[in-house]
């Protein structure tokens, strides 16, 4: 406990771009499936608004997504597919019915 203590803004000389906490100088290209990912959280989001009439052409495109499980992080995209239908069938109410 006697040890020194460093703080993210002593670190910052160190790094590379900009310093801080959160940039590290890292990156990587992003999978195909992360920006599938991101778009079912932007469905999520859609149906919380009035535009949410949107939200059916788009959902035949979810569904097949379920299906594509040749990647390593798979379940990660199905867990939030499926944690999103929750609350995206919660924001429909009795509309989502008509695509069951």
């Amino acid at each position: 406990s006697d040890q020194q203590m460093y703080s993210c803004g002593s670190l910052a000389p160190k790094l590379k771009r900009g310093g801080g906490c959160m940039d590290h100088g890292f990156t990587r290209n992003k999978e195909p499936w992360e920006f599938s990912d991101g778009c079912v959280y932007l469905l999520r989001e859609l149906s919380r608004t009035k535009k949410a009439g949107l939200l059916a052409n788009y959902l035949d495109s979810l569904s097949e997504l379920c299906y594509v499980d040749h990647f390593k992080h798979s379940a990660h995209l199905k867990e939030n597919i499926f944690r999103s239908l929750v609350v995206i069938m919660n924001n429909l109410g009795k509309k989502f019915r008509s695509f069951l």
